[in-house]
């Protein structure tokens, strides 16, 4: 008897650890099956952007993107050209998060930033949050104002602008793509054209270059 006594004690314990471990995988696996998810969404999930119905960095819609460029005349613009032009009063757009512009930017450039901190905490932002943080990188998305804001700061009939991100970019064919290689300047140029903005230039190599090249910046004091 006591050694059946022994036997049924010992069998609950092991028992109540099985549910328990049970339990811990289950939530384990829930859990990983909620990040999964979520970066799943938040690599589909609106930027609030759309490039002829794509995403802005899929292969099709930078394709549109590089050949519209090309057909109104979109092109880039080398250091000593952008500052001497920027001399004469040719009005430079800034295009990148505010925090980076605020960081270092080329002197008298507006920012007109084409990417925002995400706002709002809707399923689909707090998707795309949440697949940012995996990655590490702040979560941002499209500012709706950015048409709004470069028309404030240049005139369409201002004689054009001198788009700078951190890459700018190029048209020409390139590694993987015969399109060139996609920037955030690039991209901002396209919808500039599709709002009616002519004569755009891009900064070549944009503020790393500039910043490489050791030339003269602004920042926050």
């Amino acid at each position: 008897m006591a050694s059946a006594a022994v036997a049924s004690f010992q069998a609950r314990p092991c028992a109540a650890f099985t549910a328990r471990r049970s339990n811990s995988g289950r939530r384990v696996r829930r859990a990983a099956a909620l990040v999964h998810a979520a970066v799943k969404t938040a690599g589909t999930a609106t930027s609030g952007l759309e490039i002829g119905g794509k995403r802005p960095t899929s292969p099709k819609a930078w394709e549109l993107i590089s050949t519209t460029l090309k057909k109104n005349g979109v092109a880039f613009i080398g250091l000593d050209q952008a500052e001497a032009a920027a001399r004469k009063g040719t009005p430079i757009v800034d295009v990148r998060p505010d925090d980076q512009y605020n960081t270092g930017r080329l002197p008298g450039a507006v920012n007109c930033q084409f990417y925002q901190p995400i706002t709002g905490w809707g399923p689909a932002k707090i998707a795309r949050r949440v697949g940012f943080t995996l990655f590490g990188v702040p979560g941002t998305e499209a500012n709706p104002d950015f048409i709004e804001q470069v028309s404030a700061a240049v005139p369409k009939k201002s004689g054009g602008m001198i788009l700078v991100c951190n890459i700018g970019g190029t048209l020409e064919p390139t590694g993987p793509s015969e399109f060139g290689r996609q920037s955030r300047s690039l991209t901002a140029a396209y919808e500039l054209v599709q709002a009616g903005f002519s004569n755009i230039k891009v900064l070549e190599g944009g503020y790393n270059a500039w910043a490489r090249d050791e030339r003269e910046v602004e920042m926050v004091q």
